[in-house]
């Protein structure tokens, strides 16, 4: 039965993820809000696959990272890392706003730390563009760039 229902909701978040009115508005953050709830980390590849930089409402893309989030650093941080490439094609401006909040806060940064051994050159460009565009940043980048290179 649980199946059948996160069916129904990853089939509602798509089919309403253009925001063509209200009611695909209404309809996607109840879906969103209901299959995080699941806490199942099989759905953060569907979660990570709805962000886009272009959209109408970019408080409901910001709702798709708060429901990235909930799920925790030790589950969606392995799975943005391995699929960056692919995630930084399809949402550049989302994945630096991940980033951002990632370099924020001592828990999720000690955890990118650990995990920094993926997708290099991605990483290396997103560290480069926050730290360019951020002087809050900018030794923190410097300083886990330096790190991906000893790692090569």
């Amino acid at each position: 039965m649980v199946e059948i229902k996160e069916d129904v909701l990853i089939r509602s978040l798509k089919e309403n993820q253009e925001f063509i009115n209200y009611e695909q508005i209404v309809a996607f953050n109840k879906a969103l809000d209901s299959l995080v709830l699941l806490k199942n980390p099989d759905h953060l590849e569907v979660l990570f696959h709805l962000l886009k930089d272009e959209s109408d409402y970019p408080e409901v893309i910001d709702g798709v990272i708060h429901a990235i989030e909930y799920y925790g650093i030790d589950f969606y941080l392995p799975y943005l890392l391995t699929h960056l490439d692919e995630l930084y094609k399809q949402a550049p401006e989302q994945i630096m706003i991940i980033f951002v909040r990632i370099l924020n806060s001592q828990e999720t940064l000690t955890c990118l730390r650990k995990n920094m051994k993926a997708s290099y050159l991605t990483l290396e460009t997103i560290l480069f563009v926050i730290g360019r565009e951020s002087e809050q940043h900018k030794a923190l980048c410097q300083e886990l760039i330096q790190v991906l290179e000893r790692l090569r």
